[in-house]
């Protein structure tokens, strides 16, 4: 059982597309003429050449199987040259009929005033003198005086024995009753409730 490739991933279509707008390019070339052109680039030969190397390369470029565009990916670009192909012509079109407006056969020259330039008026302003706020000093003097002088005394170091007799050995807690929880009846907690 052979498997059948779909429609927009087969090779054939692809080159179909491509020899369609090759054939839309020479359209476009044979309708704007200028086969005896003496410019070599503006000549409709030299145009209609490189519109077949281009379609040619496009095409073997496009039959290769290691290229690294996917199938389905070569008919997208050769479909969307087609559409780039047309918009460029409709551009052009549509560009052609609004500069075909008709001119009167008499110009006539209005004369137009002079704008005024307004005046430049400059402003200058003094330089500060006087220190911003926020550069000043604050008034300590005033600060010094209503704040009192504090003595202390010198205290002299005391040493501290590292265990005290008096303390519990462990093994006594160890061995001394545990205190009754149950005997003390405890409040119980309010439950808020929604």
């Amino acid at each position: 059982m052979q498997h059948e490739l779909p429609l927009d991933e087969r090779p054939w279509l692809v080159q179909a597309v491509l020899a369609t707008w090759a054939g839309l390019l020479a359209i476009i070339v044979v309708s704007l003429g200028g086969f005896d052109d003496p410019v070599f680039t503006q000549n409709a030969v030299v145009r209609l050449a490189a519109v077949a190397i281009a379609w040619a390369s496009l095409a073997w470029y496009f039959s290769e199987r290691k290229v690294a565009l996917g199938r389905r990916m070569r008919l997208a670009v050769a479909l969307s040259l087609i559409a780039h192909t047309l918009l460029a012509l409709m551009l052009v079109a549509w560009r052609l009929e609004l500069l075909d407006i008709e001119l009167p056969d008499e110009l006539t020259l209005v004369e137009v005033e002079p704008i005024e330039q307004p005046k430049l008026v400059i402003v200058r302003e003094p330089p500060v003198t006087e220190k911003p706020l926020f550069d000043r000093p604050l008034p300590t003097e005033q600060l010094a005086a209503q704040t009192p002088e504090v003595t202390r005394e010198q205290t002299e170091a005391t040493e501290v024995t590292p265990a005290d007799e008096t303390a519990l050995d462990p093994t006594e807690l160890a061995e001394s009753p545990a205190p009754d929880l149950q005997a003390a009846p405890r409040a119980a907690a309010p439950v808020a409730r929604r």
